[in-house]
């Protein structure tokens, strides 16, 4: 009965991916699964807890707490069906998660200063990914010789795409992507393609050291192909926050709300489908020529990728795991998320081993 209290602290999506990872893994090695996921899990305890008591009435928690109730059930039925070997149990285990009324709402919009301007953006408002997990992304966008000048309604992608302007097309032909997180690793072959309006219409008037230049895409599209997973993202053409900015040597990011499916490679029907459907990505890009090359000279982190909103990246960019004695761990609402969080890790000691997680008396 502790055990189901305590994991009513545990965000929504965690307890869902918890089981994904579970299943992910093919339950071949139930303690490596359980112990990577636990990691993730001990931060997601520390920051809800922290970000709900500073902000109650937060949507996010208030969303969250009719079904954690549910969803720690089946979780802890998803950890013995893993013990067990059991394939078959944990696909249905899977359906019912799906069935207790997801997905929570993902990406909310923000306003941020852009070269003086007020301007909305948008962020992701939870986590899906831990603050340690990283990407390492690499391939070229090609513009196509022709641009798109006449634009018939079957192939419209966004209400910004008027058959009076001209669309570039540009295409990702052979990209790869490496994604270090805590559901696994995986090595994924990346394709693409990408229309930007060009004209008055489709760039801002400014343009200075800071990222000023802005284009319009009507239609961005990755499909994934991995050892582990399977799936595509594809933009929403119709949120009005997707941009392409960029600064006068042509560095900048490639902004947008992504609709995402991903799935099992082995097993298409444990995918996220009803349970994770949209993402805010941010993904660093340089326009040079003809071409707009993915830019990451090193790892991305998740918080890079995919931000969330400033509160809670603020809170997982403190490490909680820090000396007790700090006085930067000693404020009210940061101490009730690290209890939280200590008193989940002293419950798994043989995935923690080497970190003292009890408290200084």
């Amino acid at each position: 009965m502790y055990t189901y209290r305590l994991l009513g602290r545990v965000p929504m999506n965690t307890l869902v991916i918890l089981c994904m990872a579970m299943t992910f893994g093919g339950c071949v090695d139930c303690k490596s699964h359980v112990c990577r996921v636990t990691s993730k899990v001990a931060y997601d305890i520390y920051w809800v807890r922290t970000l709900c008591c500073e902000e109650p009435d937060n949507e996010l928690c208030r969303e969250m707490l009719p079904r954690i109730p549910g969803l720690t059930a089946l979780v802890v039925d998803a950890k013995v069906a893993c013990d067990q070997h059991n394939w078959d149990r944990m696909k249905q285990i899977w359906n019912d998660i799906r069935d207790l009324g997801l997905p929570l709402p993902y990406v909310k919009g923000l306003w941020s200063v852009i070269c003086n301007e007020d301007v909305e953006v948008a962020c992701n408002s939870h986590p899906f990914f831990g603050p340690k997990d990283s990407f390492n992304i690499e391939g070229t966008f090609i513009r196509m010789e022709s641009p798109i000048r006449h634009v018939d309604s079957s192939d419209v992608y966004s209400p910004y795409e008027r058959a009076s302007q001209k669309v570039d097309r540009y295409e990702l032909s052979s990209g790869s992507l490496a994604a270090y997180t805590w559901l696994g690793n995986d090595h994924c072959d990346i394709e693409g393609e990408l229309r930007l309006v060009r004209g008055h219409h489709g760039m801002s008037s400014r343009f200075d050291s800071e990222l000023c230049k802005a284009f319009q895409p009507t239609h961005a599209s990755f499909f994934i192909s991995g050892e582990l997973v399977q799936g595509h993202l594809v933009l929403d053409p119709t949120y009005h926050a997707n941009i392409l900015r960029v600064d006068s040597s042509g560095r900048g990011l490639l902004c947008g709300k992504f609709h995402l499916k991903l799935c099992l490679r082995d097993d298409t029907s444990i995918s996220l489908d009803d349970i994770f459907n949209e993402v805010w990505l941010e993904l660093p890009v340089r326009m040079q020529g003809a071409s707009i090359q993915i830019e990451s000279d090193r790892p991305l982190t998740s918080l890079e990728l995919f931000p969330v909103a400033p509160k809670i990246a603020s809170i997982l960019r403190c490490d909680p795991t820090a000396n007790t004695d700090s006085p930067a761990r000693n404020g009210g609402c940061s101490e009730i998320g690290r209890d939280a969080m200590e008193v989940f890790m002293n419950l798994f000691p043989e995935c923690f081993t080497g970190h003292s997680t009890s408290r200084s008396m």
